[in-house]
């Protein structure tokens, strides 16, 4: 095993998986890589609604992650 890819949710049974395969990955010598993604809501109707501007998901998610 040469690569690890844990994705990432930000919930404590992911946090606990994510520090086992950080210790795996340190066991095995191998990369360990994370991945968040997430989807901006889209509007589906005509009714307005506040809108989150991306650049504050970004930034929300780059604080969990650290």
């Amino acid at each position: 095993m040469q690569t690890i890819l844990v994705p990432l949710d930000f919930s404590q049974a992911l946090n606990n998986a994510l520090i086992y395969a950080a210790n795996l990955a340190k066991k095995m010598n191998a990369r360990l890589f994370i991945f968040h993604a997430y989807t901006l809501p889209t509007p589906v109707s005509e009714i307005p609604y506040v809108m989150i501007p991306t650049n504050d998901v970004h930034h929300a998610n780059k604080n969990l992650l650290k």
